[in-house]
């Protein structure tokens, strides 16, 4: 009898840790608000006046925000790389272009079952699909890594001082927004504002557009303050949704799409 009530006891204590060993390693739902699809382009100052500390301190800056973006309840986004330099519209210019998909949801925890086996069942299904879904996620991350990677390992290239063709950027800009027809279209801008080229701006269209300046420098406050009154003016006539500068010292303050 005694035996029989030690196995009894072994059996119950191997199924009270085996329990607790799965409560342990359940998945948690990430619980993330829906966010439309996204198409973000950002130009880059590659040319010798523009620090390059500052260059790569605002790649480094978008590489981490786009990989913190990949997350469920998701519609992708499209990304689009471009370098200001003295022709901005050129194809060579236009460094890179990826894309991330959509993800869905977490799946939500199944409603209470009072059978104790079936609210096993309901909770092992529901365990495995959320598995899945983050294994899916996981594959996006992994798949992005090397774009993220090439983004981060981008320098400025050698090229003769000149004045930035900020304009062209813009125009290459409006023409990725114009073939992205859905969702939130966002420009983000690394520079100095110091653009000495002109462009016919009524071929430029940014209506709906989120703009922000990343490392903004100056070297002549009162000139910054100038060009940003005279680009304020001229960008809002564009139609953009809202704009926004931040200096260096700034760049953890800068928020985009939500993650």
């Amino acid at each position: 009898m005694k035996k029989m009530y030690r196995g009894v006891w072994l059996l119950c204590l191997i199924l009270l840790t085996s329990c607790s060993s799965q409560s342990n390693t359940s998945l948690a739902p990430i619980a993330a608000a829906a966010r439309a699809h996204i198409t973000l382009v950002v130009c880059l100052d590659a040319l010798p006046g523009y620090p390059s500390n500052d260059f790569q301190q605002a790649t480094n800056f978008v590489a981490d925000y786009l990989a913190s973006a990949i997350r469920p309840n998701e519609d992708g986004f499209s990304v689009f790389i471009n370098l200001i330099t003295t022709n901005s519209y050129a194809p060579a210019a236009a460094v890179q272009h990826f894309t991330s998909p959509a993800l869905a949801a977490d799946p939500t925890p199944p409603p209470k079952n009072n059978n104790v086996y079936g609210q096993q069942q309901d909770q092992q299904k529901y365990q495995t699909a959320l598995m899945q879904a983050h294994q899916q996620i996981d594959r996006v991350k992994t798949q992005l890594a090397p774009n993220l990677a090439a983004l981060r390992a981008l320098h400025p290239a050698s090229m003769s001082p000149g004045s930035e063709d900020i304009w062209g950027c813009w125009v290459k800009a409006s023409e990725y927004f114009r073939d992205e027809h859905t969702g939130e279209k966002w420009l983000v801008l690394a520079t100095s504002l110091a653009n000495a080229s002109t462009f016919n701006r009524a071929t430029i269209s940014l209506t709906g557009v989120h703009v922000r300046y990343i490392n903004l420098v100056c070297q002549n406050a009162a000139q910054c303050d100038q060009n940003r009154a005279d680009w304020g003016s001229q960008i809002r006539q564009m139609g953009v949704k809202d704009l926004i500068y931040y200096a260096p010292e700034e760049l953890n303050q800068v928020t985009l799409f939500s993650k």
